[in-house]
Order: C-alpha cells, then sequence, then structure tokens
C-alpha cells in the first residue's frame, strides 16, 4: 500500500476509512510538493492480522477507475454524521486539480459508504448548506447528534493566514453556522479536537500563526455542547509535567476520561518529535503523564492514531525528512507496549455513544461510536450486513425490489421497441402495395383501397394512377357528383362544365387513357381520349357548342400560325432524303409546323405511292427497230445486227458482242 500524509481517517461500525493525503514512494519530492491522491482505502477491524502486512482494500479512486471518484487533497477532514455518510470538508488540492481558485467556500463533499466496497462521492457546489471558506491543517469533532464541529485552520494558498471562526454543521438542514468565540481559541493550525462521552469537546495544542507561537499543553479549551448557546471554557490542567508544545501530533481517546497522544513538530515543521504522552482526565486537574513506549513507533508528524478495543492504530505519517514505513503499527493499552498483531475489540468492550441512522429509506438498528479529532470513530452500515439481522433482510428486500423493477423495465422497453418496428413494417407494406397498380383489371367495380384492405384481392379494385393527375382534388371532390356528371357525359357537354366548376370525372378511364411514349404521332391512334381533346378541343366530348360556334377553324388556325414548329432530334444514320424536294408532293418525311397540322406522308399516303426509286424524267416511246430483242417467244433466234467490215479476224467476234449474244451467231 502506498505510504501518505496529511491523510484523513475515520473509523464506521469497526472498519476504518482513510481518504487522500500525500504520497512519495520514492522520496523524490518535498514534505509540501509532493503530489496528492483521491484514494479511499478501508481495512476491517472486525478480525486480527499483522501490523507488517495489513489487509487494506481500494473502496474507490484512480487506482480504480470503475468506482466513483472524489478530489484528490491533503491536510482536510473527514466526519461521519450518520451510519452510512461522511462529510468531507477543506484541504488543499492537487496542483493538477481542476480547482484552481482555493480561497472559495466549494470544499464540502459527501461520501456515502452503504456498500463501502463501491464508496460514492457527491461534490456539493460553491456555498453549499453556507459553507465557510476553503481551509487546511484544522480539525473536526463528531457528536452523537451527528452535529461535525471544525475548529481553526489556515488558508490553503500557502499564505500562512489562520481561521479563528469555528462552524457548527447540522446535517438535517443541512446548514453551517458560526459557534461564539467568546473565550474560544484564537487561530490554531496544526491542533487537536477531542470530543468526550459527556458532550464537552477539548481542543488543544497546535499553532498560532498570528502570535507565532505554539500553544502549550497546559491551556486546553473545552466546547459544551449540552448547553444552548454553545458555551466555552478552559480546563484546569496541572502544572506538573507537561508534554513540548508541538503541532501536527496524533491523539485517540481510549477511555472515558483519558486521551493518548504521539508525535508531531515544531512550529517550522523542521523537527519531528517521536515521544507519547497521557492525559488523565479522573483528577480534579487533568494530569499529563509521559508513555515511554510509545517512542518505539518513530518520529512521526500528520500520522493517525485509531482506538479499537485494548489497541491503537498508528499509521503513515511523515518523519523528519521522508515519508514514514507502510507498515502500521499496534500499541496495546493495557500492556502499554508495541505488539505485532491487531486483536479486535471483545464484545465486553465499553459501548460507543448512539448516533443517528443512515438517511437511506430503510431502517437500521442504532450503533455506537466516538470521534476523535482528526479520527472519527462512527459506526455505519459495512456494506455485507451479517445474514439474519434486520439489516441483511431489509438490504435483500432492497435488492429484490431494484431486480424485479429493472426485469419490468426491460421488458416494457423490448415490448415498446417491439411495437415500433411492427408499426413501422406495416406502414412500409401499405406504402409498397401503393406503389404498383393492376392495369389489366376488367372489373368494374373500381374503389380505392381502403387501410383494412391488405389482401391481394382488394388490390384489383385500385384506380390507376396517371401521371399529373391531382388527387387532393379528387379526395376533396363530393362522392355524389358521379352521378351528376353522368348525364352530362351523355349529352356531351361534360367538359364545359369541367372548365368552368372543376367537375371531374372519378373513373379513371373518363379521364384518361394511357398512351405510349414511344408511339409514332403521326400513324398511332391515341384513343378517345386524344382525338377527342386534340380535334374537338374538349376531353370526353364528341362535339360542344364551340365546335358548333366555329370554334374548331379558328383554333386551327391561329394554332397553325402561331404555334412553334416541330422540331425533331436529327438521325444521324440518314441519307438526307427527308430535305430533299419533291415538286408534286412537297418535302418528303417533312415534319408538320405544329401538332394540329396534318403531316404530307400520314395524308398523302392514304392516296397514293410514290416509288423513290423511279426515273422522274418521262421520255417519248420508240418504235421497236430490227434489231430488236423480241421478247414475245423465249425461245426465238435473235438476229445479229449487220456491221461493218472490220480488220479483225473473222475467226474472233465483233467487238460490243458478248456472251450468249456471240455465241449465238455462231
Amino acid at each position: 500500500m502506498n505510504i501518505r500524509w496529511g491523510q484523513a481517517v475515520v473509523v464506521v461500525n469497526d472498519v476504518l476509512y482513510v481518504y487522500g493525503g500525500k504520497t512519495d514512494e520514492f522520496n523524490s519530492f518535498s514534505y509540501t510538493s509532493a503530489p496528492n491522491t483521491n484514494d479511499v482505502l478501508f481495512l476491517s477491524l472486525s478480525s486480527s492480522f499483522p501490523a507488517s502486512s495489513p489487509p487494506w482494500i481500494v473502496a474507490s479512486g484512480a487506482s480504480n477507475s470503475s468506482t466513483s471518484q472524489g478530489p484528490a487533497l491533503a491536510w482536510h477532514t473527514a466526519s461521519a454524521y450518520n451510519t452510512s455518510q461522511i462529510l468531507i470538508f477543506g484541504g488543499v488540492p492537487d496542483a493538477n486539480s481542476d480547482i484552481v481558485l482555493v480561497g472559495q467556500p466549494d470544499s464540502a463533499s459527501i461520501l456515502d459508504i452503504w456498500q463501502r466496497t463501491s464508496a460514492v462521492w457527491t461534490i456539493q457546489p460553491s456555498a453549499w448548506a453556507t459553507q465557510p471558506t476553503r481551509r487546511i491543517r484544522h480539525s473536526t469533532a463528531t457528536i452523537p447528534s451527528g452535529y461535525v464541529f471544525i475548529f481553526g485552520g489556515e488558508r490553503a494558498d500557502n499564505s500562512g493566514i489562520a481561521f479563528s471562526d469555528n462552524y457548527v454543521f447540522d446535517p438535517n438542514t443541512p446548514s453551517f453556522s458560526p459557534l461564539p468565540t467568546e473565550n474560544g481559541p484564537p487561530d490554531l493550525v496544526g491542533h487537536v479536537s477531542i470530543p468526550l462521552p459527556d458532550g464537552r469537546i477539548l481542543v488543544f495544542g497546535g499553532y498560532i500563526p498570528s502570535q507565532t507561537i505554539l500553544l502549550l499543553f497546559s491551556t486546553i479549551y473545552v466546547l459544551d455542547t449540552t448547553r444552548t448557546p454553545y458555551t466555552w471554557s478552559r480546563l484546569s490542567v496541572s502544572s506538573g509535567a507537561l508534554p513540548n508544545a508541538r503541532r501536527a501530533f496524533a491523539a485517540a481517546l481510549i477511555s472515558p476520561t483519558r486521551i493518548l497522544i504521539h508525535g508531531g513538530s515544531d512550529a517550522q515543521l523542521q523537527t519531528t518529535l517521536d515521544d507519547g504522552w497521557a492525559l488523565d482526565l479522573s483528577q480534579p486537574q487533568a494530569v499529563w503523564t509521559r508513555v515511554d513506549s510509545l517512542t518505539s513507533i518513530g518520529a512521526r508528524r500528520d500520522h493517525f492514531a485509531v482506538p479499537s478495543g485494548d489497541n491503537v492504530i498508528f499509521g503513515f505519517g511523515y518523519t523528519q525528512s521522508s515519508p514514514a514505513p507502510a507498515p502500521i503499527q499496534i500499541y496495546d493499552i493495557p500492556g502499554s507496549t508495541i505488539v505485532p498483531t491487531f486483536t479486535p475489540r471483545s464484545p465486553t468492550s465499553t459501548p460507543r455513544p448512539t448516533l443517528p441512522p443512515s438517511t437511506n429509506t430503510h431502517s437500521r438498528p442504532p450503533h455506537t461510536g466516538m470521534s476523535t479529532s482528526g479520527v472519527v470513530v462512527l459506526p455505519t452500515s459495512s456494506g455485507e450486513p451479517n445474514p439474519g439481522s434486520p439489516d441483511h433482510e431489509s438490504a435483500r428486500a432492497r435488492t429484490t425490489a431494484i431486480a424485479v423493477s429493472t426485469a419490468f423495465g426491460v421488458l416494457a422497453l423490448l415490448a415498446l421497441i417491439l411495437g415500433a418496428l411492427w408499426y413501422r413494417r406495416r406502414k412500409q407494406r401499405k406504402w409498397e402495395q401503393r406503389r404498383f397498380w393492376v392495369i389489366d383489371n376488367d372489373d368494374d367495380d373500381v374503389r380505392p383501397l381502403d387501410d383494412d384492405d391488405d389482401d391481394n384481392d382488394s388490390r384489383m379494385h385500385r384506380d390507376i394512377p396517371m401521371a399529373g393527375q391531382n388527387k387532393d382534388l379528387e379526395a376533396t371532390q363530393p362522392t355524389g357528383s358521379t352521378s351528376g356528371q353522368n348525364w352530362l357525359h351523355s349529352l356531351g357537354v361534360a367538359a364545359l362544365f369541367r372548365g368552368s366548376k372543376g367537375i371531374k370525372s372519378e373513373n379513371p378511364r373518363e379521364v384518361r387513357e394511357r398512351r405510349n411514349m414511344l408511339d409514332d404521332e403521326d400513324t398511332a391512334d391515341f384513343g378517345a381520349w386524344y382525338n377527342t381533346k386534340g380535334r374537338e378541343g374538349f376531353m370526353g366530348s364528341s362535339w360542344s357548342l364551340k365546335s358548333i360556334l366555329g370554334g374548331r377553324k379558328n383554333r386551327d388556325s391561329h394554332m397553325s400560325t402561331s404555334s412553334t414548329p416541330w422540331r425533331e432530334k436529327s438521325d444521324p444514320f440518314s441519307d438526307g432524303s427527308s430535305l430533299m424536294q419533291d415538286e408534286a408532293t412537297g418535302y418528303v418525311g417533312a415534319r408538320p409546323r405544329n401538332r394540329r397540322e396534318n403531316s404530307y406522308v400520314s395524308t398523302r399516303s392514304k392516296l397514293s405511292y410514290t416509288d423513290p426509286f423511279s426515273d422522274p424524267i418521262q421520255e417519248e416511246p420508240r418504235e421497236p427497230s430490227e434489231t430488236a430483242y423480241m421478247e414475245e417467244d423465249p425461245n426465238a433466234i435473235r438476229l445479229v445486227p449487220s456491221l461493218p467490215p472490220a480488220s479483225q479476224p473473222a475467226n474472233h467476234p465483233p467487238v460490243g458482242l458478248h456472251g450468249a449474244y456471240a455465241q449465238s451467231a455462231y
């Protein structure tokens, strides 16, 4: 276990807790520049162990990152105010800490040790419960009511300025309240405060910065907490032998009327002491007595002393120039000797004062305890109650309730997730079904698909959507308008009312017909809808008032003169014949100037056919000559025309005659 000094300790229900302090395992730092630690250690005092190797366990800290973490502090205090919670107050933060301003009222924290192996930290905000300014090297004491008293200390900014004010912490409110100063101690640093079973608190020892002197052990301040308001007085001390004045020493109440101290240093922390003394309060005047056996512990300061039964445990601290060794020292009170083994407290030992129970919701039996300066000895739950005890039963019931609640919470979360997935899948299925439509449905009973129509047959009754069709307008159209439009269609004037009143047919076949975009517009039949719309000018009617009044003629003439010419993509494989002009037919293959004008090919192809390979020049017929070939009889012998004499040999055919014609002459 790492060595340390300037730590805070508290004993709760026979468990010793050690928190924080400065560490320097290899003695590479000075007394004040060594780094701080935030480890919380605990040591069970319910069983024996050797002093050379105590079974320390790390409850939380940097060495166990899975647990709650507290600040790294030194020269602070730990005070248990009930059976499971500890007030951490004051302390100088580490050099690498996030705490930059050390002169603020922000040093209070709560350490919950209900489960001692899983300590939980609560860092309180600045000015919480009207807490006083951060301080170091102060002392605290807890009385059976749970009130925590804070005495003296100095600023944590290394200024050396001490505090003469004292406070009491009420955990029930919670709040910090100042104590009366009349007859009270001056500004003390490195002193101790010991609560007595009769309700008094003794404050003695330490250094007075305002006077630059140490407080003599003949001056002991007494705070009576049994009176209201609290009052200060001084304890009468014998003028006999007195310990040397000191600071940073360890003290422990070993009986209701006896206090033990050990070690410490001078005012300037230059000399470390190793002697031990006992203060007897049973006499009319308190008497100091030297305890020689304590010198074997060695010179130490900033160490701790914890009473437990017939033993006092001394541990950690700083020697003259280096940290004290890690092994603890066990002082046997009856034998007044240092022993190698710790012996647990016997059941017949003097019971400790009863203290407030934990603030947790479950009930616990009362516990007893006592506190000392810098060492608060109070009961609390060990985190592992004995089987069959009320604490064990309540803890088991609490654990069962948490487990059941967690199980139900997980099941509810799973049910919620499954429900959300089912709902999303259902919506997705409906959306996918609406993406596809049956286009060969001849059933006259056409109706939209309801939310309950999830079967395949119901898809046969869907309306086929068409690009450009406004379903929102159809949805707002009254359903009763269908019968009112049927007689308008029968008269052929439905288009007149559609244009003015927005009446639309609910029959997909009457609204628009599907067309093939790849068809040739010159030869394709676009159906009744397109022909009616394009020729008569109205949709769904074979004749209209406008056509009777001659609107069609004006429309055609207007379109032929004002419409934009029809432009088509050119054919990269064309031989240019479409641009050749025919005197009789115009431009062969020319397109109409607009879609209302008839093309030459589509109109004239119905009347005649022009052979593109015919000779456009017609010659006059000629009379056949005697040399003409006779086509009537294919077997007839053809006559060879007479030729003038030639110089060729007679056995050669004449020039210009070929093949069969030449052979037939021989």
